[in-house]
């Protein structure tokens, strides 16, 4: 499995879990959204992070630039 892939398996469950929260927005009281919305802005900033350094990464492996500590990671991951 490739580093890309690898990141894409943490980004959907994240993703996920940033719809659930903008859906439950509208049935909590007041503090809870309050909650919520900066639950949702650090949770955006994650995601938005991961999926840049996804296309980094995706850039790398598809230029054969990637580094050997990361492949070597990646291999000893799909042990």
């Amino acid at each position: 499995m490739i580093l890309s892939e690898l990141i894409a398996k943490v980004l959907d469950p994240l993703n996920s879990l940033k719809d659930d929260t903008n859906d439950a927005v509208n049935t909590t009281p007041y503090i809870l959204r309050r909650l919520s919305e900066f639950t949702d802005g650090e949770l955006e900033s994650l995601i938005s992070r991961m999926e840049h350094i996804q296309e980094i990464i995706e850039h790398l492996e598809e230029a054969g630039t990637l580094p050997n500590s990361a492949q070597e990671t990646v291999a000893e991951n799909e042990k």
